[in-house]
């Protein structure tokens, strides 16, 4: 479950960081 966890917030911060971009 830890890495299942750690890839989840990688995916959150790749959507950030679009979203940060695209502003």
């Amino acid at each position: 479950t830890s890495l299942k966890e750690s890839w989840n917030f990688r995916k959150m911060i790749c959507q950030q960081m679009l979203i940060l971009q695209h502003n």
